[in-house]
């Protein structure tokens, strides 16, 4: 190791032939959806006064249900996915598809439908909290679909996490059993019935999907592809760009990692406690690194920030200038990216 000095920061570099390299589990997580408590009912039998009164009746005994099935009943809901939380009722909107008329809701109380979509920020939210890399493979509008590199502790820890999700959706389908068996539900099927529609969409299996987590260990070494390349240089060239590829996301990944803590220390009136638990977020953040194989980040990033934070004398100075502090780590990301 040698000690090296850029402006004001000391770098400590590992003076390493090998380049960097890439190991950890490889995973991919697929999450419930709240549409799986969704129906549509057919109308097209009613005219229009008769619709909107029907859509009027359904909304009311809705959030007299979901009044009934939580606490938190100004969040308030309407027909077709609209709600509003400040305390009034929006008046539900209908769909006309040609000459039908249809109404998209959701027969469970809403309490249950936030549920889902909580639990489904929470395995989405975590896992980007641990991950050293994420791979989108598919991209099309909002929607993402995406792998994950994590490191083999981070994947033991999110393992666990995914586990006790998979648990709240067992609690969550039996309360919803429940409900199905209850007056309430009775008597949705009857406001139904009494306006002479279907009610084979309510016969549907109105339970939460498990989160499914696929794993696998994967390790991104320089020397994996010169084997390829003895023994096929085309497939070698491929995986050579992939490989390159998913390292500089990781890369990316820690240096967006870094970036809001080094806003936070520039701070002026960053208090005592804060710097500790940035620390200690720093040290996590390191040994994720270490573990992934990108002990480089740590040695010539990472470590240098938690010296100075440790140095009271040379903190003022470092952290004074965040322009110039952010400069100096992207120069550093940037001459760790050269030796992928």
């Amino acid at each position: 190791m040698v000690l090296l000095r850029t402006g004001v920061f000391y770098f400590w570099v590992a003076l390493m032939a090998e380049k960097i390299g890439l190991t950890g589990v490889l995973c991919s997580v697929s999450c419930p959806s709240d549409e799986k408590l969704k129906i549509t009912i057919d109308c097209s039998k009613l005219d229009n006064r008769t619709f909107m009164e029907f859509s009027e009746m359904l909304q009311d005994l809705m959030l007299a249900i979901d009044a009934a099935y939580s606490e938190r009943a100004r969040l308030m809901r309407s027909i077709d996915g609209k709600f509003t939380g400040r305390g009034g009722i929006m008046r539900n909107e209908f769909k006309v598809i040609g000459r039908n008329k249809e109404i998209k809701f959701s027969p469970v109380p809403n309490v249950f439908v936030n549920k889902v979509k909580n639990l489904k920020h929470v395995v989405y939210d975590e896992i980007n909290y641990y991950a050293a890399s994420k791979i989108v493979l598919v991209e099309a509008g909002r929607f993402k679909r995406c792998l994950y590199i994590l490191s083999k502790s981070g994947a033991s820890e999110y393992t666990r996490r995914v586990e006790s999700v998979n648990r709240e959706i067992e609690n969550l389908n039996r309360e919803i059993a429940e409900y199905l068996k209850s007056g309430e539900y009775k008597d949705l099927l009857k406001l139904i019935e009494d306006y002479g529609l279907d009610t084979k969409p309510l016969e549907k299996e109105f339970q939460v999907d498990k989160v499914r987590l696929q794993q696998i260990p994967i390790e991104l070494a320089s020397y994996v592809i010169e084997e390829w390349e003895r023994k096929d240089p085309v497939v070698a060239k491929y995986i050579k760009e992939m490989r390159e590829k998913i390292i500089k996301d990781a890369v990316e990944t820690f240096r967006q990692k870094l970036k809001p803590y080094l806003k936070m220390l520039s701070s002026k009136r960053i208090s005592e406690k804060t710097i500790k638990k940035i620390r200690e977020d720093l040290i996590r953040i390191r040994e994720m690194s270490v573990e992934v194989g990108l002990s480089a980040v740590a040695d010539s990033v990472i470590t240098p920030i938690v010296d100075v934070i440790d140095n009271p004398e040379k903190f003022k100075e470092v952290f004074k200038d965040e322009k110039k502090l952010s400069e100096e780590i992207d120069a550093r990301f940037t001459s760790l990216l050269k030796r992928i």
